[in-house]
C-alpha cells in the first residue's frame, strides 16, 4: 500500500474518490472494502486523515461501524480536504439553486428576467468583494472558510427569491428598518475606525469596497422586487437584507475583539 508521501496528487472528487464511495457503500457496484481501501490510498490525504479513513473502512468491513453510509468526507482532518469537501457540496447546492432559478425565470416577463439577471450580477460582485475584504485569508482552512461564507450569502439569496415569488411579506413594522439601518451604520462605523485587523487580508478599505458592493446588491433587490410588485415597495425585504448585513459585520467586529 502506498504511503501518504508516495500517493499521486489525485483530487478528492475525481475517479479514485468517487470509486472509494462506490466500493465502500456497495452502490453502483458490489461492496469491496479492500478495493475501497486501495482507492483511499490513492487520493491525497494527510497522514492522520488516511489512518482514520482506513480504520473507518475496517469498522465497516467488520460490521462495527455505526454509520449506515460511508462518505469520503467523513474523516477529514486537513484544511485542504475540508476545502475540497466544501467545494463539492457547494457544487451540489449550486445545481439545486440553478434548477430553482431556471423555473422562476420561466414564469417571469422579459423585463423581470432582466432585473433578476442584474440582481445575480450584483450578488456575484458582492460575494467576491466580501470574500476579498471581509473573510480571513489565513490558515489551512482558508478555502473551506471562504466557501462556507459564500454559501451563507447564496442561501440567503435563494430564500429571498422564494419569499418574493411566494408573496410572503413577513412580520415587520416600519420602525424595524430604521432600527436595522441604525445598527448597520453603527457597526460599519466601528469597523471603519479600526487601523489594524487580526484577520489576514481584512482592512477598513476593503470593508468599504464590500459595503459599496452590498449597497448595489440591495438596490438591485429593490428593483427586482418592484418589478414583481409595482404598487408597493418591498420594505420587509430591505429590512431583512439589512439585518443580514448587520449580522455579517457584527460577526467580523466580534472576531476582531
Amino acid at each position: 500500500m502506498e504511503t501518504a508521501e508516495e500517493k499521486t496528487d489525485t483530487p478528492l472528487f475525481e475517479s479514485a474518490g468517487i470509486l472509494l464511495n462506490i466500493y465502500a457503500n456497495g452502490k453502483g457496484a458490489k461492496r469491496n472494502i479492500p478495493l475501497a481501501k486501495r482507492m483511499a490510498c490513492i487520493i491525497w490525504s494527510a497522514p492522520a486523515e488516511l489512518e482514520a479513513r482506513l480504520e473507518h473502512l475496517s469498522q465497516i468491513e467488520a460490521g462495527k461501524s455505526l454509520e449506515t453510509e460511508f462518505d469520503v468526507c467523513d474523516d477529514i482532518t486537513s484544511g485542504r480536504m475540508g476545502g475540497e469537501c466544501a467545494a463539492h457540496q457547494e457544487r451540489i447546492s449550486d445545481a439545486e439553486r440553478n434548477r430553482y432559478l431556471s423555473q422562476v425565470r420561466g414564469k417571469l416577463s422579459a423585463a423581470q428576467r432582466s432585473f433578476l439577471s442584474d440582481l445575480e450580477k450584483k450578488l456575484d460582485a458582492f460575494v467576491t468583494a466580501r470574500s476579498d475584504g471581509e473573510i480571513d485569508q489565513g490558515g489551512t482552512i482558508r478555502m473551506a472558510r471562504l466557501i462556507g461564507e459564500e454559501e451563507v450569502v447564496r442561501v440567503q439569496f435563494a430564500d429571498g427569491i422564494k419569499t418574493l415569488i411566494d408573496g410572503i411579506s413577513g412580520d415587520w413594522k416600519p420602525a424595524d428598518y430604521k432600527k436595522a439601518d441604525q445598527e448597520l451604520n453603527a457597526v460599519y462605523k466601528k469597523l471603519q475606525g479600526r487601523k489594524e485587523f487580526i484577520a489576514e487580508g481584512v482592512s477598513a478599505e476593503r470593508i468599504k469596497l464590500s459595503q459599496r458592493a452590498w449597497l448595489k446588491y440591495r438596490d438591485a433587490w429593490v428593483k427586482f422586487g418592484q418589478s414583481l410588485y409595482p404598487d408597493r415597495l418591498p420594505e420587509s425585504l430591505i429590512t431583512e437584507l439589512t439585518r443580514q448585513r448587520v449580522v455579517m459585520l457584527s460577526e467580523l467586529a466580534e472576531d476582531e475583539g
